[in-house]
């Protein structure tokens, strides 16, 4: 019994003298874990507010009847402020939206460049880069919307791009790729998706086209000039002599 008090006492002493050589290091320790704890949680805190900012300064930029000079003031502060968040890159695509209302492209398409470029996270991206397509189709900058839609490759947007694939080709001329474009689209939609509609009425509307193209006459060959008859040059040569 005394051996195992005495073993008892020295485990104790060695414990006692451990802390006090390590009480330091173990101060220290429990400071830093609990920094860790309650500064992690601060700094939770704080992008949740950050972001709860950026929604707020999104939604009234968004209101139905707000004026441009408030619009771009919102529009400054998401992406000066709160570049950080989603929110900057879908205040881009409502700008270039509401420029493109307006007619005025360049500005549109400028945008949409910086927000398929800025923009976060990666859907956000992806549908700046989808519709930067279509405004330079529509601008007729065909091989650049192409050469867009090369550099995208996001799995939930396949159905998508293919289409836009398709408007391009078609604008372009090729018809048999824009067919197989819109039919690569199709294939990537449910039954019941949205927008599927559209895209069969645009594979329609290229045969239709095709089928026409085909039905028309062939353009009537240019009558080649008749030829002199023997002599000829020779009978006008004597008249005009005489």
């Amino acid at each position: 019994m005394a051996d195992e008090i005495l073993d008892s006492h020295e485990q104790g002493e060695q414990v006692r003298k451990w802390l006090e050589k390590n009480a330091t290091s173990i101060v220290v320790g429990l400071l830093v874990g609990l920094l860790a704890v309650f500064g992690g949680k601060r700094w939770t805190e704080s992008q949740i507010a950050h972001r709860g900012e950026a929604m707020s300064q999104y939604q009234q930029m968004m209101a139905p009847e707000i004026d441009d000079e408030t619009f771009r003031a919102h529009y400054a502060a998401l992406t000066e402020s709160y570049s950080d968040t989603p929110y900057a890159g879908l205040a881009a695509l409502a700008k270039a939206e509401r420029e493109m209302k307006k007619a005025d492209a360049e500005s549109a398409i400028a945008d949409l460049r910086q927000a398929a470029q800025q923009a976060n996270p990666q859907g956000v991206k992806t549908i700046a880069s989808l519709r930067l397509a279509r405004a330079l189709i529509s601008t007729g900058e065909v091989d650049e919307a192409l050469r867009q839609l090369d550099s995208l490759s996001s799995a939930g947007f396949k159905a998508a791009i293919a289409e836009v694939r398709g408007d391009a080709l078609a604008r372009k001329g090729d018809q048999a790729a824009a067919q197989t474009a819109y039919e690569n689209a199709l294939s990537y939609m449910d039954v019941a998706a949205p927008g599927r509609d559209i895209v069969e009425m645009k594979l329609s509307d290229l045969a239709a086209a095709g089928e026409l193209a085909q039905q028309a006459p062939p353009a009537a060959a240019e009558s080649a000039p008749a030829e002199d008859e023997p002599g000829a040059t020779e009978s006008n040569a004597e008249e005009a002599s005489s």
